[in-house]
């Protein structure tokens, strides 16, 4: 895909080397700024994961509490 590319912006002179570069530069920035935003965002939501998950098991641990208390134990 790059080969033919490559192969119809010379073919089109100077002008069509220009757009491809202009193009493909177009494409880096956004790719970088994409990225850029997502790694700084990535860390937000792994923290808010993670309070969430705090948060589950902070309710869930009196409803642990009463069910291995010793008298629920049952002998059958």
């Amino acid at each position: 895909m790059i080969r033919l590319s490559l192969q119809l912006a010379l073919r089109s002179g100077r002008e069509g080397l220009l757009r491809l570069l202009i193009t493909a530069a177009a494409v880096a920035v956004s790719v970088a700024l994409l990225l850029g935003v997502l790694a700084e965002d990535y860390y937000t939501i792994m923290g808010i994961g993670l309070a969430g998950a705090f948060g589950v098991i902070t309710l869930t641990l009196p409803l642990l509490r009463r069910m291995t208390a010793p008298s629920t134990i049952r002998f059958e």
